[in-house]
């Protein structure tokens, strides 16, 4: 499986792809896109508790957090890109 995944990767350009990175990106996608449950993702990763999965996602959570507070790179530790303000807003400002 091995030869398989480094052959594909190669095909597609990929440095230093791993398992893992698979299993990480489809964990990521199961909570946010698919709305799957700790739980449920723990038990789909294999992982021996869901306290292991919520170790390993905690992050998702709070990158929810800072984008409803219109940060984002929470990732990274730097929260420094903030959306646009709404209208409303804008509005207030001017008058």
């Amino acid at each position: 499986m091995n030869k398989g995944l480094k052959a594909a990767a190669r095909r597609a350009g990929i440095e230093d792809l791993r398992w893992q990175d698979l299993r990480r990106t489809a964990g990521c996608r199961w909570l946010q896109r698919d709305g799957k449950s700790m739980e449920e993702v723990s038990i789909l990763l294999g992982h021996s508790s869901v306290m292991v999965t919520e170790t390993r996602y905690a992050f998702l959570e709070a990158e929810d957090v800072a984008a409803s507070l219109g940060h984002t790179n929470v990732g990274t530790g730097t929260a420094d890109k903030q959306l646009k303000p709404d209208a409303k807003q804008e509005d207030s400002k001017v008058a």
